[in-house]
């Protein structure tokens, strides 16, 4: 089949008028369709639904997570700033996968400190974050 004909075959199909195909193009697409039963029966959302529940999804848990956290997400960069004031030198792919886990480090401690110092996983979590940065140091020790 050339390329001309699968796109407009596709075209008749995802705008879902199999009255516009001939006999002949109707029994390739029942052919086709053997192969993905789910086609004939897939059914889509209306136009942006899924965006919609999406963003509600998202909106409650930064609700939730924000109720924990507080607004520590702001307080990272002024910590960064802080730590970096002449700018991060950052080069190879290792220096900026030792900032990220440098500034996963920060996050965790801000959450823990912002949360009374009892958030066990932020205490977990920094731990992990550090063996890495070690595990990190330790192979390109020369």
């Amino acid at each position: 089949m050339n390329r001309e004909l699968l796109e407009e075959y596709s075209l008749k199909i995802f705008n879902r008028n199999y009255d516009a195909l001939s006999a002949n193009e109707r029994e390739l697409v029942q052919n086709v369709i053997k192969y993905i039963p789910s086609m004939e029966t897939t059914k889509f959302p209306p136009a942006g639904v899924n965006v919609l529940a999406a963003l509600e999804r998202s909106a409650n848990l930064y609700k939730e997570r924000n109720g924990n956290y507080k607004d520590c997400w702001l307080m990272t960069g002024a910590v960064l700033k802080i730590i970096f004031n002449d700018g991060a030198k950052l080069k190879t792919s290792s220096d900026f996968t030792k900032f990220q886990l440098i500034n996963m480090i920060i996050s965790k401690i801000i959450r823990y400190v912002t949360s009374d110092m009892k958030h066990q996983d932020s205490v977990d979590d920094l731990i992990t974050y550090a063996a890495m940065l070690s595990s990190l140091n330790a192979t390109e020790k020369d």
